[in-house]
This record gives C-alpha cells, structure tokens and sequence, in this order.
C-alpha cells in the first residue's frame, strides 16, 4: 500500500505547492469503528465489561425491548446507546473502568486496528501530522484505544460521573454528524486564517459534515449511501480491507514497537 499516494495522491491540494503545503501545520481526524477497526467496539466493549460483572445482566433484560423501541422509532438513536450504557456500566466506578478498559485495550486493542490504517497513521506521523480520534464511541475506551496506537488527541461522546461513577446518561451529545463536527471544531480551537491542513477518515455517512469540512475527505471502507455520494462532494474512497490479507503481525509488532 502506497501511503503516501492513499492520503495525498489525486486529493492533494488543488495548487500542487508541496513547499506551501509543508509550511502549514496538518493533522489526520479518523473515526473509530469501522474506519480504523475491523469491527463496532461499543457493543464489544460492554460484553467484555458485562462478563466481568455478572450482577448486571439481570439489568439487561430490557434492552431487546429497547432496541425494538429504537427500531420502530419511538425513540432516537441517543436514548438507546444511552439505555445500553445504563444497563451494563451503571454504578460502575472509576477504579473499576479504568481496570475494565486496561484489560479491553490489552487483550483486543491490536488486534482491532486494520493493518493499512496503522500504516496511514505511521505515514501521518512520519509527516509529523497531529493525530486525532472522533468518534461516537464512548470516551472511556475509545481514548486509551487511540493512545495505544499513537493517537494522543482524540473527541468522543462522554459518560457522566457523580462520586466518581458513571451514572448510565451521556454527559452531551452523541457524537454523530454536525454534533462530531462541533465538537472536532471546538477541540481545535479553529478561528478565521489561522486552520491547519485537515485529512479526515471515515466509513459512515453520518460523517459527511466532517469529511466536507477537511481539505482531505477520504471515506474508508464505506457504507453505500457514503460510497454513492462521495464522488459528487470530492470524497476519495479507500479500500483498507482489502489489504487485511497482509499479516498482521508485522503491524502489531510495529504497533508494539512505538507503544
């Protein structure tokens, strides 16, 4: 894989002025499930969490419900994940999610990463581009998923704390759509004449507002309503997976190497 030609290439910048284009600080916006994962880490955070507390799933019971009240639209997106986050982390301390999340991103934080989107992030740091995480996904493990894999900034849709336990409601938005751009915007402090150079990744088109906004929209492994419009916005799509035949040792070892 050519990654220097996957992030720059044809969706370079219009006037070709690679010294102009040097000058001028840069940083790489990826979201998280599905463009730098092989696979969604909300549900698979919470089963991991839910195994190593057994007293919760009697609070489970009621999410087939939920989802079939979320699926016939009596209720949106948002209470959902909410009611999801209540079931399985509800009371649960911030020593005890500290500890859950070690062991998550331990055991399944390398193996999660698609081997050509830790390659475009090493291409983004040999460039020295800011590295950043937004993501819809819980900021209690999407965060330390980003650290291990040299991500250091990172906005994702927070859990509320009281007495240091999460209280089972989001504490603002769900990070989706124009909410994820807002959030990128205020996180970077942007202000008239002075933005850096933005490369974004995304697969889902809920991310259109943010992938629109980069100088470098790429939609990676997307979903068909993101492949079927990105042409027509000036959208570059990338296919990662079908470089997930390489090994993926080699990358966990590197991955390793830096962590």
């Amino acid at each position: 894989m050519n990654i220097e030609a996957a992030t720059c290439g044809a969706a370079g910048p219009p006037d070709g002025n690679d010294a102009k284009r040097k000058s001028r600080p840069a940083i790489a916006i990826f979201d998280l499930d599905g463009t730098l994962t092989r696979r969604d880490t909300f549900l698979a955070y919470l089963q991991f969490v839910l195994k190593r507390r057994i007293a919760r799933v009697a609070q489970c019971a009621r999410l087939p419900w939920s989802v079939l009240l979320y699926q016939s639209g009596f209720r949106p997106r948002d209470w959902l994940k909410q009611d999801f986050v209540a079931a399985v982390l509800g009371g649960c301390s911030r020593a005890e999610v500290t500890a859950h999340t070690a062991a998550f991103v331990g055991q399944f934080g390398p193996g999660l990463i698609k081997p050509a989107a830790l390659e475009v992030l090493r291409w983004h740091q040999s460039q020295s581009h800011r590295l950043m995480i937004a993501s819809a996904s819980l900021d209690i493990y999407a965060l330390p998923l980003g650290t291990l894999w040299g991500i250091l900034e990172g906005v994702c849709t927070q859990v509320k704390w009281e007495a240091d336990r999460i209280t089972g409601v989001l504490d603002g938005p769900n990070l989706r759509g124009e909410a994820k751009l807002t959030a990128v915007k205020n996180a970077l402090g942007l202000t008239a004449g002075d933005r850096p150079e933005i490369f974004a990744y995304s697969d889902h088109h809920s991310d259109l507002p943010l992938l629109k906004f980069a100088d470098h929209g790429f939609a990676v492994d997307p979903t068909a309503t993101l492949a079927n419009c990105a042409p027509r916005e000036g959208i570059r799509i990338l296919r990662w997976t079908r470089h997930a035949s390489r090994s993926s040792s080699s990358a966990q070892s590197r991955l390793g190497a830096r962590s």
